[in-house]
């Protein structure tokens, strides 16, 4: 089955999560088998230490000796994890993905132990929080991405009592967690309490659960597939999303789209709380109103019939940059981007000998704009290019000494005045922020 796998899956380089655990230890063994049958790929092995058990070190060491005998490259990495007990697991589990991404190879695949068994726990853990067709689905039997990484569990067919009936067949020694008998974890609970009661009244349970996630997976392919297309009549960029026909559209159509908008920006799916709100507070909300939500560091807001996915940033209004040499890139604050000089940029009249040039993000005073006879607030002007009232103060304005010269990338000032030979400077925001606003 694994040498199918992993022909058909066209995988030539694996990064194996070696726990020490049975079902790793299992599946390092099978690709062993495998290589020495010859099978064109190439593997090696990363365990990651949590330090939350006083075995840790020893299950570090059992990995690197069974590693070695068999001349498998291994990275031992160790994470810290201090943290809420109640979220030990999830943390646990973005930590460990955050370490194997910096180790991982741009051509390579992380495979994991997961099995048949962990596949049903999967999928009664999201009916527990009440998911939908896509917690429902499970993990993944092919190749798929999380975090950015590449990985693929060519277990999940294999059942946990034929993994345990190969071990103990060639005695192979792997590790017990004895953290695994502790039913305080819903996991735990489930593999102890609850499914051996479920297999005594039906025996195929568990296989019967894995064809409902085939089934499940194929009808979410089908049903992602047709959200694309309704996703994309209606997205701008992918953080900003028109919704000036939604008023119109079916409300679980609607809730559909947003769901998936926002799992392109935040790379996981939002609750349907989140989602209910969004949609009676934030579309739904009076026409002038500014209503926003905030999701961690992100917020979602409406202008002008549209949404925007926002980064929170603090208030920059009384910040001053100073660019003394404009050979090198000015870095703004918050991840705003970077001011350079290139040939693409804003034609500016070049500062006099006795100005400098200073980059702020706030001014009180009237403008005037080239090819314009009236000086206006900047506000006003900002209102004429129809930018969202937040994007407004996170725009670079260029100062020489204490003259508005410009804002970068939307127009400038006719205020200065030449001295004689002068030669223009031109200046680039390069900002994902910039080419949302201009």
């Amino acid at each position: 089955m694994l040498k199918d796998f992993i022909k058909n899956t066209n995988i030539l380089n694996i990064l194996l999560a070696y726990s020490g655990g049975i079902d790793s230890t299992f599946l390092l063994y099978q690709l062993l088998k495998l290589k020495k049958n010859n099978l064109n790929f190439t593997f090696r092995a990363i365990h990651i230490n949590h330090q939350l058990h006083p075995d840790s070190e020893k299950w570090s060491d059992h990995c690197k000796k069974i590693c070695i005998n068999h001349n498998i490259p291994i990275i031992i990495k160790k994470i810290t994890i201090n943290s809420n007990k109640n979220r030990i697991e999830e943390i646990a589990r973005k930590k460990r993905y955050q370490a194997i991404y910096k180790i991982i190879k741009p051509k390579e695949v992380l495979a994991t132990g997961h099995n048949l068994n962990d596949q049903c726990e999967t999928m009664l853990l999201a009916l527990k929080r009440g998911s939908g067709i896509t917690g429902l689905s499970s993990m993944s039997y092919k190749l798929n991405t999380i975090y950015k990484i590449k990985i693929v569990r060519p277990l999940l067919k294999i059942s946990r009592e034929d993994i345990k009936t190969w071990i103990y067949k060639h005695k192979i020694h792997w590790i017990e967690d004895t953290s695994n008998n502790d039913t305080k974890h819903d996991r735990n609970f489930l593999r102890l309490n609850i499914i051996p009661k479920l297999k005594n009244r039906w025996p195929y349970f568990e296989k019967n659960c894995s064809r409902s996630i085939e089934i499940l997976n194929i009808e979410k392919k089908i049903l992602k597939q047709e959200i694309k297309k309704k996703l994309n009549k209606y997205l701008v960029l992918n953080s900003i999303l028109n919704i000036s026909n939604f008023r119109y559209i079916d409300k679980n159509i609607c809730s559909i789209i947003l769901r998936h908008w926002i799992k392109i920006n935040q790379n996981t799916m939002p609750t349907f709380k989140i989602v209910k709100e969004i949609y009676n507070k934030v579309i739904f909300s009076k026409i002038d109103s500014q209503p926003k939500i905030i999701i961690k560091n992100y917020q979602i807001r409406r202008y002008n019939n549209h949404l925007y996915w926002t980064k929170k940033i603090p208030r920059i209004e009384n910040i001053i940059l100073i660019w003394n040499n404009t050979q090198k890139k000015l870095t703004l604050p918050f991840q705003l981007g970077n001011i350079v000089q290139n040939d693409f940029g804003t034609t500016l009249p070049h500062p006099n000998n006795n100005e400098t040039i200073n980059i702020r993000f706030y001014t009180s005073h009237k403008v005037l704009i080239t090819k314009n006879t009236k000086h206006k607030k900047l506000k006003t002007i900002f209102k004429e290019y129809k930018l969202p009232p937040w994007y407004r103060k996170k725009i670079p304005l260029i100062f020489y000494n204490n003259k508005f010269i410009c804002a970068l990338g939307l127009f400038v000032s006719n205020t200065h005045k030449k001295s004689n030979n002068e030669k223009n400077l031109k200046l680039s925001w390069i900002s994902s922020i910039h080419n949302i606003i201009v």
